[in-house]
């Protein structure tokens, strides 16, 4: 598995992933709705935002995050390569990368991740 940013020569495969577990995230539910993600995942491919995990050429996850709010957007797995490591190696890559401009609290760099819990509710952690 490598991590790499997203690049646009990546957005189709990457939404094709989207699409497969987008019932994992609100607000995805239509092609409208898809369409004005797809524009979103090429903003953050542009400002080199946007990570995939691949293995033999094929995205296994996704993740968008933002370095003006050091926070993790977006977080996906296709269900066939979830608990092998895919998520952890793309989280940490995009920690990294936050790392490098994150604010220091009590000397320790912070960024907000926001989770969609089943129940549609909303959990951040620090």
């Amino acid at each position: 598995m490598e991590v790499s940013f997203g690049v646009p020569a990546d957005l189709n495969a990457w939404m094709e992933l989207v699409r497969r577990v987008r019932g994992n995230f609100p607000g995805l539910e239509t092609e409208e709705a898809l369409a004005e993600h797809r524009q979103t995942v090429l903003k953050f491919m542009l400002k080199k935002q946007a990570l995939c995990i691949k293995a033999r050429g094929e995205i296994l996850g996704v993740l968008l995050f933002s370095r003006s709010r050091n926070m993790i957007c977006c977080l996906a797995v296709a269900p066939e390569h979830r608990r092998r490591g895919a998520a952890s190696a793309v989280l940490d890559a995009a920690l990294a990368e936050l790392k490098l401009q994150a604010p220091l609290v009590n000397g320790s760099a912070m960024a907000e991740i926001y989770t969609m819990m089943e129940s549609g509710e909303a959990a951040v952690g620090i």
